[in-house]
């Protein structure tokens, strides 16, 4: 803690109180004389440091690294003199979900990071300080460490699921585009502009059935494999018990649909693809490009 000495010091990490993992609820109200109202504990780890002068050169940065030594959070960091506190929410980054005409809301929360020991490395130009900091369960979890640990790795195969269906749809998108501009280079070629034409419709098709392109979900009946991916993330990722068998059964039909839909991009690009750039360079037109889509990192690590 604070005390003669690590008041002299640059820079000191406070310990902190025992940090738990609260369970994940949603409050209610009751009015009437029994109706209370008071501040709800901070939801993530909240971490504390003092400096008795501002810091005034270089950067200040903190960060979080797991037991492996792996950086799962970079926090900012305030340079003010006293008692600077940041709240860790002990969450990894959201996936990436693909546009569509409806918001995954279920996708915009990332999984909530496994209980354990984790080091808290607050760093400034030509020093670095370090804590180690243990989070545990909520003493009133149903569950067990197991149990979260299970939770999570679906929690992240299901976040990655959306990474991988947004890359699929960035790569269509892309092609589509493509298809488009060598078609307004070869106007004069008729039969080459409808081939054009209909690969973008072919993989816009394709990327129909990864989206939905109509407002309403349910209501109008439009519900694609993004939707449907976006209610079992939300289930997994909102109950930290072990996922039932229902849940990893379905992850298991969407994870089968989207490599279908991969396998069937994929042998439009040998295929048609290949054989159009053929007749594009002929017609010393652009050929049909893909983009590069960069990954996005394994939630997992």
């Amino acid at each position: 803690g604070l005390n003669a000495e690590t008041l002299t010091k640059d820079l000191t990490i406070v310990p902190s109180r025992p940090i738990q993992q609260r369970l994940q609820a949603s409050g209610g109200w009751n009015d009437g004389d029994g109706s209370y109202y008071g501040e709800n504990p901070a939801d993530g780890a909240v971490i504390s440091y003092y400096q008795p002068t501002r810091a005034l050169f270089g950067k200040l940065k903190i960060e979080i690294l797991d037991s492996a030594g792996a950086v799962v959070e970079t926090l900012r960091a305030s340079k003010k003199p006293g008692v600077n506190r940041v709240v860790w929410t002990m969450r990894g980054p959201a996936p990436k979900a693909p546009p569509a005409a409806q918001v995954a809301f279920s996708a915009s929360r990332g999984p909530r990071l496994v209980p354990g020991d984790y080091t808290v490395r607050i760093t400034q130009p030509g020093q670095a300080y370090t804590q180690t900091i243990h989070v545990g369960l909520d003493r009133r979890a149903p569950f067990t460490l197991e149990d979260r640990k299970a939770q999570y790795a679906a929690a992240t195969r299901a976040a990655a699921l959306f990474n991988r269906m947004s890359a699929l749809v960035e790569k269509i998108q892309s092609l589509r585009q493509s298809a488009e501009q060598s078609a307004g280079e070869v106007k004069g070629n008729k039969a080459l502009q409808t081939r054009l034409a209909k690969l973008g419709d072919t993989v816009d098709a394709l990327r129909k059935e990864i989206v939905a392109t109509k407002e309403g979900g349910a209501i109008t009946g439009e519900e694609r494999l993004r939707e449907h991916l976006d209610q079992l993330y939300g289930a997994i990722n909102s109950y930290e018990g072990r996922p039932a068998t229902y849940h990893m059964t379905y992850l298991d039909v969407l994870t089968n649909e989207l490599a279908s839909l991969e396998t069937r991009f994929d042998a439009v690009q040998k295929g048609e693809m290949a054989a159009l750039n053929g007749e594009l360079t002929k017609a010393k037109a652009r050929p049909l490009q893909v983009a590069e889509v960069e990954e996005t990192p394994d939630l997992a690590g």
